[in-house]
């Protein structure tokens, strides 16, 4: 279908290319276009011939009720025959107002037989000559149909014929998905152990690439589906093969499936099949349903706590107010994590911000770095982070002046009901800072106003000649006038008698503060300078003047918000969640792995002797904390093995996605793809060959469960490990 789509648009840019079709330059008469040609498609071609009942319609024969003819030199065409037959629009007539109506697309014309008026979307239009009736039909000129309902004329005078053609713009080519055609593996029944080949055809335009593949194949037994293309299978039973595909356009074929079985006939084992083709995070399935808690824990291992001071920021978790989350200095070497997550119905910001309170300036610089979210997939941004962070490698700093007080993680959007932040990072700090979490508005609230004061002044009294505290005699020729408080100030008003003019003199109030760069004890007008303003004038209102609003800056602006930021209350620690400064927030783990038995070590678990948990202190309490878990811990693995050794990774919390570094230096997904639920599974850590020392990092996931397994399994357990 798609082919003959494209035939059929190449037939039709053909034919308008023909010069015999006379669309270039059409003319009537003396030769005046009367349409312009265009890209468009042909949809309708008519034949009439002035003074011939007969036509042509698609090339097919058609007969007219009424002929076109020409009267004084116009050329009228019958109207309903083109509406209909030719535009494939109806024609309305009302006999009451003898007016025609007709309209194509957004054009709407009305013709009125008796006043040989014309519109066109209700604007009047100048006709040659006006429509008449004959034998019933109506009659219109033939340039008017011509220039306002888009059709392209060509008159040829020779033979007195007229051609109209219908046309429509030409649609953009229509980019159609890609089809599976057909999906399959080399056979349909699959050995244990067994390498399928997947194969597929398609159908797509030409030219036009597959970009992108969609595969996951789905166990009928328990409903399970893996993503991607499994290496090979390991439960027998029937499985569902799915498949989409995409373009270089961009368009997703539909989801094409078939089935296939896998026989119990077992080729090599699961175990064996991983560690002689090992892939770093492969998940293991453990089809031989081994529980490698049960294995015997390693003798010869070594735990060894260094590295940096760790700030932990995790308590409360789910944050529903502002406030202030974490508070401590640091200095030095020093790593910071934290996770929270919003849980407020308002819109909420997470800080970090450093302050400099000493006398000089503290650059920080950033070893390390990973730092995701918000969202609300917390298994995700966990394992995001961990692999940001060990990816990362020395990048900015930033220098702290003596006073000064930063947000570190500018540009976070906001956090909506739910999400959560993570961060992981490693500072190098040359002086003592304070650090800071908190979780709060975009914006400083705005102090509240002042109320207004009150300026009223006391009507004089009658002159009685006597004299209380609250008048004032400045010489016989002074009336006594009462003392007004304005603005901390006390203002007396005196009256002369001989030239009834007014004056005015301020005197500080006893509590009135000099505004600092002032030269006198009190300014009590909006100037700077050491006069005080000028009294009202005796016509002058009792109302206060406004004064300007000050425009802030947006360093102001950041300032008053960090301000008020540290000004917001400690919310206090959940007693679940961690919130504390923990010493040596590194672990070094030292392994050697024995021949003759599978073994076990087990990292974010107290085991005696063997791994803790870190103790540390919660900075804004004082209380003793221990660190659940070892979540902001990196774990540097080291294992050394006398033969050839196969390590996984065995989560044993309900749910798990992570991350590590593997023995060649890059960082994985642990597992591959999707995440571990229940204890069973486990992800492929790498091969040790006999004599092989190799090193992992590894570092507990937020939104994941801990602790976890390292399990190390001799090359002799590789065939048949439930044995």
């Amino acid at each position: 279908m798609r082919l003959k789509k494209l035939c059929t648009a190449l037939s039709l840019a053909a034919l308008l290319a023909t010069p015999s079709l006379g669309l270039a330059n059409t003319t009537a008469g003396d030769g005046e276009t009367l349409t312009p040609p265009g890209e468009k498609a042909i949809t309708q071609r008519v034949v009439l011939t002035l003074g011939s009942n007969e036509a042509l319609l698609n090339d097919l024969p058609y007969q007219l009720e009424v002929p076109p003819e020409v009267v004084d030199g116009t050329t009228f065409l019958p109207v309903r025959f083109v509406a209909e037959k030719v535009l494939g629009v109806a024609v309305q007539w009302d006999s009451t107002t003898k007016e025609i109506e007709l309209a194509r697309d957004d054009v709407k014309v009305k013709l009125a037989l008796e006043t040989g008026q014309a519109l066109v979307n209700d604007q009047e239009v100048e006709l040659t000559s006006p429509p008449f009736v004959k034998e019933g039909r109506t009659l219109v000129p033939l340039r008017f149909l011509a220039e306002n309902l888009d059709m392209q004329i060509h008159y040829n005078s020779e033979e007195k014929t007229i051609t109209i053609i219908k046309t429509e713009e030409m649609p953009e080519p229509v980019n159609l998905p890609p089809v599976i055609t057909s999906l399959g593996l080399q056979k349909g029944v699959l050995k244990i152990g067994e390498i399928p080949s997947y194969q597929y055809t398609y159908e797509n335009e030409p030219g036009e690439n597959i970009v992108a593949e969609e595969w996951s194949c789905q166990f009928t037994g328990d409903g399970r589906t893996m993503t991607g293309k499994p290496r090979a299978f390991f439960q027998p039973g029937q499985y569902i093969l799915s498949l989409r595909i995409q373009d270089a356009a961009g368009k997703w074929s539909e989801t094409s499936t078939t089935r296939f079985t896998v026989s119990d006939e077992i080729l090599v084992s699961e175990m064996e099949f991983k560690f002689s083709h090992p892939v770093y995070g492969e998940l293991y399935e453990n089809i031989e349903d081994i529980n490698f808690n049960h294995l015997r824990a390693n003798n010869d291992t070594t735990f060894e706590r260094t590295g940096p001071v760790l700030h932990m920021s995790n308590s409360p978790e789910v944050v529903t107010r502002p406030g202030i989350l974490y508070q401590s200095e640091a200095s030095g070497d020093f790593r910071f994590f934290y996770h929270h997550l919003n849980g407020s119905t308002e819109r909420q910001y997470l800080y970090v911000i450093a302050e400099n309170n000493g006398t000089e300036p503290v650059t920080l610089k950033t070893l390390k770095s990973g730092v995701g979210g918000p969202t609300t997939d917390y298994m995700n941004l966990g394992q995001t982070v961990a692999m940001r962070y060990m990816s990362s490698s020395s990048s900015s700093s930033v220098t702290i002046k003596p006073g000064e007080k930063i947000i570190l993680n500018q540009g976070l959007r906001h956090l909506n009901k739910g999400e959560a932040v993570t961060g992981m990072q490693d500072y190098k700090a040359d002086g003592t800072i304070i650090i800071s979490v908190v979780m709060g508005p975009e914006k400083a609230p705005e102090p509240e106003p002042e109320p207004a004061q009150e300026h009223e002044t006391e009507q004089p009294p009658a002159h009685t000649g006597t004299q209380d505290d609250s008048t004032t005699t400045t010489g016989d020729n002074q009336k006594k006038t009462p003392a007004v408080k304005e603005d901390n100030a006390v203002v007396t008003i005196q009256v002369n008698n001989s030239n009834n003019s007014t004056e005015t003199s301020a005197e500080p109030a006893p509590d009135a503060v000099a505004k600092p760069g002032g030269n006198s004890a009190l300014e009590t007008g909006p100037g700077t300078g050491s006069e005080p303003d000028p009294a009202p004038d005796a016509g002058d209102t009792d109302e206060p003047a406004e004064k300007p609003v000050p425009v802030k800056t947006p360093e102001q602006i950041l300032r008053e918000k960090i301000d008020y930021l540290l000004s917001l209350p400690a919310l206090p620690r959940h007693p679940q969640q961690i919130r504390g400064v923990f010493p040596d927030a590194d672990c070094l783990v030292n392994i050697r792995a024995n021949k003759g038995n599978m073994e076990k070590i087990t990292l974010g678990k107290e085991d005696p002797g063997f791994d803790s948990w870190v103790e540390g202190l919660d900075p804004l309490t004082g209380e003793t904390v221990k660190s659940f878990g070892n979540y902001g811990v990196v774990y540097r693995v080291a294992i050394s093995s006398p033969g050839k050794t196969g390590v996984l990774l065995n989560p044993r919390g309900s749910v798990f996605k992570g991350a590590f570094q593997g023995f060649d230096g890059n960082v994985y997904k642990a597992p591959a793809t999707n995440h571990f639920t229940g204890l069973k599974k486990a992800a492929v850590l790498g091969v040790l060959q006999a004599g092989q020392k190799a090193e992992f990092l590894y570092t507990p996931p937020s939104g994941s469960d801990t602790p976890l397994v390292i399990a190390l399994i001799p090359e002799e357990f590789w065939a048949n490990p439930a044995d």
